[in-house]
């Protein structure tokens, strides 16, 4: 799995993301959020997948997308996270059209940034959080 690492200060959070499985119009993504800043209560994720790609359901958070911007948030069972704590959750999506690459996309400044290219968004209430 590659990790995501920052730019600059340590990160509030690394994400690990992977995709376990692909067919012909889909695939499996899994993340792993691990939270490097003090203990928290409740916790959220986004990030960008490309265009035509779209989340149809997922587990161990509840998910929700917009246009291109998937937002993953805990569940209730699984807010709280101690320094150094993780938790996983993954997806399923579909694509359409002729683009069947998949992954997280987008570069934003300041955000982490994965070796590909690709970014993840942590906030919880220690960080202006959900």
């Amino acid at each position: 799995m590659p990790a995501v690492t920052a730019h600059g200060a340590a990160p509030a959070c690394t994400v690990e993301y992977t995709v376990t499985n692909q067919w012909g119009a889909g695939f499996q993504g899994d993340v792993k959020v691990i939270n490097n800043q003090a203990p928290l209560s409740s916790w959220s994720l986004t990030f960008d997948l490309p265009g035509g790609q779209e989340v149809t359901r997922g587990w161990n958070a509840e998910w929700s997308q917009s246009g291109t911007t998937v937002t993953a948030a805990n569940e209730s069972w699984n807010g709280s996270l101690g320094t150094g704590a993780s938790v996983s959750a993954g997806f399923l999506a579909s694509w359409s059209g002729s683009n069947r690459s998949y992954g997280l996309s987008r570069s934003e400044p300041g955000q982490p940034h994965a070796p590909n290219g690709s970014w993840a968004h942590w906030s919880s209430p220690a960080t202006g959080g959900r």
